[in-house]
């Protein structure tokens, strides 16, 4: 039994979101599948924490939100993904955003934080003040 523990954020995305850059990025399996029955259990990790954690496409594995009370969830591995930064493969899971609004307790209109992508980062400046 693996015993291994890692502490991660978990990015949510919904069916709105562009999984393209995902795709360009996964090494094996597939995105996640809005269609699916389980959405909400399909999680996508990256290499370096599948290879630290001994996880596989398909295995399933638990992860434990530390909040108020201590909540816990199980996932199953749908795809394993490389960014080419292990600052940002070390760290982030993406999984549905439904999942973070049920254990955030948010209604369907709430979100905890946002990311935004910026073509020209001369332009960080005017487009943070926009």
């Amino acid at each position: 039994m693996n015993d291994e523990v890692e502490g991660v954020v978990l990015k949510g995305i919904d069916s709105l979101y562009d999984q393209q850059p995902i795709k360009n990025m996964l090494l094996e399996g597939s995105t996640i599948d809005f269609k699916s029955e389980n959405t909400d259990n399909q999680i996508l990790i990256s290499k370096y924490l599948a290879d630290r954690l001994l996880l596989k496409v398909g295995d399933d594995f638990i992860m434990y939100f530390v909040q108020e009370p201590i909540r816990k969830r199980k996932f199953v591995i749908k795809g394993i993904f490389n960014t080419g930064s292990e600052e940002l493969d070390k760290v982030y899971v993406i999984g549905s955003l439904n999942v973070i609004r049920k254990l955030s307790n948010l209604d369907d209109n709430e979100v905890g934080g946002y990311e935004i992508r910026i073509k020209d980062f001369s332009q960080l400046q005017q487009t943070t003040q926009k």
